[in-house]
C-alpha cells in the first residue's frame, strides 16, 4: 500500500507539473488549466444571469487564477507528502530519532515545497534527502512560474511564453 502512495505522489506530481509548464509556455492552458478556467467560467455566467450583474464577469478571471493556483499548491504538497509516505522510514524526528507520522510527513513536504525548512523533522539516506531536495526545488519551480503565468495573463508583459 505504501508503494502505491509513492506511485499516485509521482504521478500526481508530473501531472500538476506538467499543467504548470504547459500554461505558462505554450499556447492555451493545460488540461488542469482548462477544466479550472472552464468550470469558472460556467459559474460566473450562470451567476450573471442570476444575478443580474455584469460584476461577477468582472471578478472571473482573478477566480481562476486564485483556483487554480490552490489547485496546484494543493496538488504539489499532496504528491509530496505521498511520496514521502511511499515508506514509514523516510522521515525521522530530529529530536528523538523516531519514525514520523503520516501527518508529519505530510508537514515536511509542506516545509520542503514552500521552503521553510524541516521543522524538526529530517530525510533518512540519501535517496530521502535527494528527494527533499526536489520537492524544495519544484516549490521554488512552482513560485516562478506561477509569478511568469499570472504576468503573462494579466497582459502585464510578454511573461515567459513570449507572446505578446
Amino acid at each position: 500500500m505504501r508503494i502505491a502512495c509513492g506511485v499516485i505522489g509521482i504521478l500526481l506530481l508530473l501531472l500538476v507539473l506538467t499543467d504548470i509548464a504547459w500554461t505558462t509556455f505554450l499556447e492555451g492552458g493545460g488540461p488542469l488549466t482548462r477544466r479550472v478556467c472552464g468550470y469558472t467560467g460556467r459559474v460566473a455566467l450562470a451567476l450573471r444571469w442570476r444575478c443580474g450583474s455584469r460584476r461577477v464577469l468582472t471578478l472571473t478571471g482573478l477566480a481562476a487564477v486564485v483556483l487554480l493556483t490552490g489547485l496546484w499548491v494543493a496538488g504539489i504538497w499532496a504528491a509530496w507528502g505521498l511520496i514521502f509516505n511511499a515508506t514509514s522510514q523516510s522521515i525521522i524526528n530530529s529530536n528523538t530519532g523516531l519514525p514520523a507520522s503520516i501527518f508529519h510527513r505530510f508537514y515536511f513536504a509542506g516545509g520542503a515545497i514552500f521552503t521553510l525548512g524541516a521543522g524538526g523533522y529530517q530525510p533518512v539516506g540519501r535517496l530521502w534527502e535527494i528527494a527533499a531536495d526536489f520537492a524544495a526545488g519544484s516549490g521554488f519551480l512552482f513560485f516562478g512560474l506561477t509569478v511568469c503565468s499570472c504576468i503573462d495573463a494579466s497582459g502585464g508583459g510578454a511573461g515567459a511564453s513570449g507572446r505578446p
